[in-house]
This record gives C-alpha cells, sequence and structure tokens, in this order.
C-alpha cells in the first residue's frame, strides 16, 4: 500500500470523505483502480453524491474488468439508492468476468435476500463451503439474521449469531463479521456483548466512523433499556 493510499484511507476512515476525495484527486494515481474505489466509497458517505460515487467505481471496472471491489460498491450503491434489480444485474457482470470470486457470490447471495429468496442464498453458501467457509458462513449469518428478526425468532437468531462466531474463529481479521455479531447481539438485547464486539472493530480498525457511531447508539440504547427496566414492577 502506497504512502498516498494509506493516508487517504486513514481520512476516510475518520470520516473526512471529502478530504479523501480531494487528496486522492491530487496525488492518487489515477490509472491504479483502488484509487477510484476508495474514491467512490468516500463520495457514499457524503449526502446527494451517489452519482459520483457510481462514475468512480466504473471507472475502476473500466480499468480493471477484474476488479471484483468495483462491482460490488457499484451494486451496493445502486442498492442504496433503491434499486435493486439494478444492483444484481451488476453483481451478474461481475460473476461473468469472475466466475470463481467468493466475495461476488456473497454480494450474489445478498441480492437473493433482497428478493427475500432465502432458499438460494443458503444455496449459494453451500456451493461455497469447500472454496471459502468463511463466505458461507457470512451468508448463513446475514440470512438467519434477517429472517429471525422479520420473524422475532430467537433460535434463529442464535444460529446467525452462531454463524458469525464461526466466520471471526476462521477469520479473527475480518471486521465485517465483528459487525455483524455486534448487530445481532444489540438485537438480542446483549448490549454489553454488542459493545465489546464494536470495540474489537476498532482495535482491527482504530478511528473508523461507522464503528464509533455504532457503539454511541448502543451505549444510548444500553441506558434506555436500562432505565426502563427499572420501572418494570419486580414480581
Amino acid at each position: 500500500m502506497s504512502a498516498v493510499f494509506e493516508k487517504a484511507l486513514e481520512l476516510s476512515l475518520k470520516g473526512e470523505y471529502i478530504e479523501a476525495i480531494m487528496f486522492l484527486r491530487r496525488e492518487g494515481d489515477t490509472r491504479n483502480p483502488k484509487t477510484w474505489i476508495l474514491i467512490g466509497r468516500s463520495y457514499c458517505h457524503v449526502e446527494g453524491e451517489a452519482f459520483q460515487a457510481i462514475k468512480a467505481f466504473q471507472e475502476a471496472k473500466r480499468l480493471n474488468p477484474q476488479c471484483i471491489a468495483a462491482y460490488t460498491f457499484l451494486a451496493r450503491t445502486y442498492e442504496n439508492l433503491g434499486k435493486p434489480m439494478r444492483a444484481e444485474e451488476i453483481i451478474d457482470e461481475g460473476l461473468r468476468e469472475n466466475p470463481g470470486s467468493a466475495e461476488l457470490w456473497e454480494a450474489k447471495a445478498s441480492c437473493c435476500m433482497n428478493r427475500s429468496n432465502f432458499i438460494e442464498a443458503f444455496q449459494i453458501a453451500e456451493n461455497l463451503e469447500q472454496e471459502d467457509t468463511v463466505a458461507a458462513c457470512k451468508i448463513r449469518a446475514r440470512a438467519n439474521g434477517i429472517y429471525a428478526q422479520e420473524d422475532n425468532d430467537l433460535q434463529i437468531l442464535r444460529e446467525a449469531l452462531a454463524n458469525w462466531d464461526a466466520a471471526i474463529n476462521l477469520n479473527p481479521e475480518d471486521f465485517e463479521s465483528w459487525m455483524g455479531k455486534a448487530e445481532i447481539l444489540s438485537f438480542m438485547g446483549n448490549y454489553n456483548g454488542a459493545i465489546k464486539a464494536v470495540n474489537h472493530v476498532l482495535k482491527l480498525v482504530p478511528g473508523y466512523k461507522v464503528a464509533k457511531e455504532m457503539k454511541e447508539e448502543l451505549i444510548h440504547e444500553r441506558k434506555q433499556n436500562a432505565r426502563f427496566l427499572r420501572f418494570i414492577p419486580k414480581l
């Protein structure tokens, strides 16, 4: 990782998105797809700049049609714009270029979940089991988590948590799995456990704004929950 890219990444993780974009446009290697990926990721956090993010990811894809991150972030941006069908088209295009990418198959599973097609998502996880067990665990964790939260099913929530733990055991450096675990623990009312998971994310990615905001929200929810419990009469 170049010093320029490292500095821009640090700015972006701290939430200084405009500064990161300006720095990369001024100092970054615009022939490198990774430069455009980070520009796009930063634009995603700036209100009203989704189109600029799309342009950046498209430029990364143009420079390197095998750039997996270009497809995943471009699809995610379309999802956030309320265009899930376009997002899935992007992932399918990426899979034609990179049919063996576990990351793209993981994104394809997310598209299936958006269509409430959990059977296909679990099938993708099963197909990935031998090639990339972490990706398979993460797919099952997300699918179980969405399904359980819709039905308020504690047993399936526990299965989601078990899959996040399995993913973490296989790759303790994967901060996304720690964030997923925190979300499930929060939904289960285990705020201390959720905060502990987010603290681990902040050890892996110091200054990560999303994790810091999640931690603040969890602390607030824990206080609100404790205040509520004091008013419930003891039986």
